[in-house]
């Protein structure tokens, strides 16, 4: 897979009262995600560093390593990315290189469809645009019983090939790609969305831009 670079602030305000509501209700899972058996060493190695193949933003040579494992159906998720994740991104984008995985929870049926969908989409350099979308408009597609309808417009609103994104969303090596990600995830015993890393350590459950901030700065003195 090619290499997945690209760089995209927002204050908390009112909405990060809402924020914080959502993601206290929606970001705890007590049930594992869906994943096969994980070689344990290799994906626990795997897991804590970022990869050739990640989606990534920001300085690639950077030495402040962000990893960031995410449910696309997980409201919490689509609120710290909007609220969070994106300006500390458009700040830091010199300073930190930042790593997207999948961790589909077992509680949302649609995850690891729009998984798939975002990975399809990231075969024609449009992961991060089919990301946004995705969380942008769960409401339209988080119940649907045919989600790939719905991935199938957004990836045409993108000017995405939809005949070769439908190949890719249904192919193994699509699934394989979202499947390792999850066994990353499974190999640290996770159970919650979104979950941070920085430079291998876990960031505790974010509140606020400023404890995302915090852990970077520690991590760049």
């Amino acid at each position: 897979m090619n290499n997945k670079l690209q760089v995209v602030g927002f204050s908390l305000g009112v909405t990060a009262i809402i924020a914080l509501t959502v993601y206290a209700v929606f970001a705890f899972d007590t049930s594992k995600t869906q994943s096969t058996t994980v070689d344990s060493n290799n994906q626990l190695e795997d897991a804590l560093v970022v990869l050739p193949d990640d989606w990534q933003k920001g300085n690639l040579e950077s030495k402040v390593k962000v990893i960031e494992y995410s449910d696309l159906q997980c409201p919490a998720c689509a609120v710290v990315d909007d609220q969070i994740v994106k300006p500390v991104i458009e700040q830091y984008s010199d300073k930190i290189t930042f790593s997207y995985r999948h961790f589909p929870l077992s509680m949302h049926e649609n995850a690891v469809p729009a998984a798939w969908a975002s990975e399809a989409a990231g075969l024609q350099g449009k992961f991060w645009e089919m990301h946004d979308i995705l969380f942008a408009r769960q409401d339209e597609w988080n119940a649907t019983s045919t989600p790939e309808t719905v991935y199938k417009n957004y990836a045409a609103e993108l000017g995405i090939d939809t005949e070769k994104f439908m190949i890719d969303y249904n192919s193994s090596f699509v699934k394989e790609m979202v499947q390792e990600d999850a066994n990353r995830a499974a190999s640290l015993d996770l159970n919650s969305t979104p979950t941070f890393f920085v430079n291998g350590v876990k960031v505790p459950p974010l509140r606020s831009k400023e404890d995302l901030e915090h852990a970077i700065k520690s991590a760049l003195e």
